[in-house]
């Protein structure tokens, strides 16, 4: 899969983007993976956007891990997850279409993001 950069401004309008969420959202978390990976690949994995992605890419490994039963790994990923949005967090409330304080409610149980108009 190719991907276009990520306009933080735009995000929602990334089709490539929006599409992962979706995926993420229905439980298709590899597949989420396969997309936010493109995008991060495109970001030239460095940046704010890339950690945002990677941060995805992480919930979407928890959820994964937490279907198999592999609680400690799940919480793992999303650990690591948390440390990169809480990075971004000191300097967004909101963040490519995404309220960062609500990703990081997220439990492996739990997944879900609603991002925002």
């Amino acid at each position: 899969m190719q991907a276009d950069l990520l306009d933080p401004n735009k995000a929602l309008e990334h089709e490539v983007y929006c599409y992962g969420i979706d995926l993420l959202n229905h439980g298709y978390f590899w597949e989420s993976h396969v997309a936010f990976e493109a995008i991060w690949h495109a970001q030239g994995r460095k940046g704010d956007e890339a950690d945002l992605l990677k941060a995805l890419i992480k919930i979407g490994a928890a959820g994964l891990k937490q279907r198999l039963g592999q609680e400690e790994a799940a919480e793992g990923h999303l650990s690591r997850a948390f440390e990169l949005i809480e990075g971004l967090r000191s300097k967004y409330k909101f963040y490519c279409g995404l309220n960062l304080d609500e990703l990081l409610q997220l439990t492996p149980e739990s997944i879900e993001i609603k991002p925002f108009p």
